[in-house]
């Protein structure tokens, strides 16, 4: 008899080590799936609040500086004056410093959000931009709807790179508003960066592209564009 329940026990240990082994099997894939999407989405939130601090620390910047008669439209992709010969570089390729030295508002916000971010954009992949637009505004509204700088570039906003337009028309700005709104300016710092999934698995990339867009913004209010003389 003690030899009959010794030999059960083994049997019911060893169907136990077995169940054991197949509960692993069919979890571990699982948990592997789940620590991944815990490490992408890391990776997505960082770079997301990493553009969000650019968009804010430029927009800051740029709130004492003139958006309206500081401009140079050759540098602007978004302008019918737009020249490819005279594209200001923040830094020298050869590292030797910048190329050209401006107070431009535009190019310098543009180059400062760049300096805070903690890579270059990429130009070539047709998505990646800074677009940076100023507005008057009074009563509530864009003044006479056309105070939006710079004043060359219509609805669009000035561009770095020339692969956006501004997500923030006219039409926008004024929802933002009421009619007891005091004249005012402010600056908008639009950011858009194509992030790359880091670990790109294919059960991700079935349902998540590979390469998604990430735009951020801020807005901050603006002195010089304030006073302009509104009718």
């Amino acid at each position: 008899m003690n030899r009959s329940v010794r030999r059960f026990s083994l049997n019911r240990v060893g169907s136990e080590h077995g169940q054991s082994l197949v509960e692993i099997a069919i979890f571990l894939p699982i948990f592997i799936l789940l620590i991944a999407g815990i490490v992408e989405l890391g990776y997505y939130l960082n770079r997301y609040l990493n553009l969000l601090d650019a968009s804010r620390e430029a927009a800051r910047f740029g709130a004492d500086l003139d958006p309206v008669l500081n401009y140079t439209p050759q540098y602007n992709h978004n302008s019918p004056s737009y020249d490819s010969a005279q594209v200001y570089y923040c830094s020298d390729p050869d590292g030797a410093g910048p190329l050209t030295a401006t107070t431009e508002f535009y190019t310098v916000l543009a180059c400062y959000a760049q300096e805070n971010l903690p890579e270059e954009l990429d130009a070539s992949n047709g998505y990646d931009d800074i677009v940076i637009s100023a507005f008057t505004i009074k009563n509530g509204v864009v003044c006479y709807g056309s105070y939006r700088y710079p004043l060359d570039s219509s609805d669009k906003g000035w561009s770095l790179t020339g692969n956006h337009v501004s997500l923030f028309p006219v039409s926008r700005i004024n929802s933002m508003f009421d009619d007891t709104s005091p004249q005012q300016g402010i600056v908008v710092v639009e950011i858009f960066y194509q992030h790359r999934q880091a670990l790109a698995l294919p059960f991700f990339t079935i349902f998540v592209p590979r390469d998604i867009g990430i735009h951020v913004y801020t807005v901050m209010p603006n002195p010089t564009a304030g006073t302009v003389d509104c009718p």
